[in-house]
C-alpha cells in the first residue's frame, strides 16, 4: 500500500497544529442520558447498528445504585457513567460476563478523556497528543480501522459497513488539507475540530466502549464538515480531488452518502454531534 501521507505533508500538519491557539483545539463533555434519549427517539439507527435500548443487564439496587452482575459478583457503577455503560450494553459490543474485566480499564480511559474544569489543560495536551500521533502512524492507523470495520461484516447489514469504510478515506483527506498551505486557518481550525472528534474515543456514540459502530458519526461529521466546509471553502476542484485518498469516483458520491447518513441518524443525534463541532472550534 503507498503511503497515506508524504514526511512532509506530516511535518507541515504538525507544524498547522503548533501554530494554532490553544483555544481552537478543546474538547467538549457529553451528557450521556442525552445521547441515550436521543437513540431512542432514532429507529432507523438503532435498525442499523443492531442496537436495543431495552437492555436490562445494568440493575438498580434498592439504594437506587446502577450495577453490573455476573458470576464474579456485582460491579457498581456511579449515575455520571450509567448512560454510557447503557448505550455500550445495548450496542451488544461487550457481554455482561465479559463486562467486569474490562470496566476498570475503560474507566481510566473515560476519565482521561471527558473533561472537567480542574483538568482542562491536561485534557488538551491528551487530545493534541492523540491527534499528532495518528498522523505520524496514519498508515497502520488507515489498515486498522479499515480491518476493524471489515469485521463487523458477518453481523451487520452491507449498508452499514460501505458508509463505515469512507471513514478511513474521510480521516486522511481531512488530514491533508490541515497540512495544505492553501488552505486558510479559519478553514483549518473546522477540519482540525473533526479530526479531533475522529481521534478521540469518547464522543457521541463512543468507540472507546461500542467498538468499530461507533465510528458512524465520525463519519456524519466528516462527511458534514467536507460538505459544509471543504466543498464551499477557497480550495479548488481540482485541489479536492487530488486530495482524496481512495477511489476519486467516490467523491461524487459523498452528498448522497451525507444525505442518507442524516436521516438515519436522526434530529436529535445530530444536533448533539453539531453542538459539539460549535463548541469544538471557535
Amino acid at each position: 500500500m503507498a503511503k497515506m501521507l508524504s514526511n512532509n505533508e506530516i511535518k507541515k500538519f504538525i507544524r498547522a497544529v503548533r501554530s494554532m491557539k490553544s483555544d481552537d483545539i478543546t474538547t467538549t463533555e457529553l451528557d450521556y442520558e442525552e445521547v441515550r434519549q436521543a437513540l431512542i427517539q432514532s429507529p432507523e439507527l438503532l435498525e442499523l447498528l443492531d442496537m436495543s435500548m431495552e437492555d436490562t443487564s445494568l440493575k438498580l439496587d434498592g439504594h437506587k445504585q446502577y450495577y453490573l452482575e455476573d458470576d464474579l459478583g456485582r460491579v457498581y457503577i456511579d449515575d455520571k457513567n450509567a448512560p454510557l455503560m447503557l448505550i455500550a450494553l445495548s450496542a451488544g459490543h461487550y457481554e455482561p460476563q465479559s463486562f467486569k474485566k474490562k470496566m476498570r480499564s475503560l474507566f481510566k480511559q473515560l476519565n482521561a478523556w471527558i473533561k472537567n474544569q480542574t483538568h482542562k489543560k491536561r485534557i488538551k495536551r491528551l487530545t493534541i497528543g492523540s491527534i499528532k500521533h495518528t498522523v505520524k502512524n496514519i498508515d497502520q492507523v488507515y489498515l486498522n480501522m479499515r480491518s476493524d470495520i471489515l469485521k463487523l461484516g458477518e453481523h451487520y447489514s452491507p449498508k452499514l459497513i460501505e458508509l463505515l469504510l469512507l471513514l478511513p478515506d474521510l480521516l486522511v483527506y481531512l488530514i491533508k488539507f490541515v497540512a495544505s498551505e492553501q488552505v486558510s486557518i479559519k478553514t483549518k481550525t473546522k477540519l482540525l475540530a473533526a479530526i479531533m472528534y475522529i481521534v478521540v474515543p469518547f464522543d457521541v456514540l463512543p468507540e472507546g466502549l461500542m467498538g468499530p459502530l461507533g465510528y458512524v458519526d465520525d463519519v456524519y461529521l466528516a462527511l458534514h464538515i467536507c460538505i459544509s466546509v471543504l466543498f464551499d471553502s477557497e480550495i479548488s476542484k481540482e485541489m479536492l480531488r487530488n486530495h482524496w485518498p481512495g477511489d476519486v469516483q467516490q467523491i461524487t458520491k459523498l452528498h448522497g452518502y451525507y444525505h442518507d447518513l442524516s436521516l438515519i441518524l436522526g434530529k436529535d443525534i445530530k444536533g448533539i454531534i453539531k453542538r459539539f463541532i460549535k463548541k469544538g472550534h471557535k
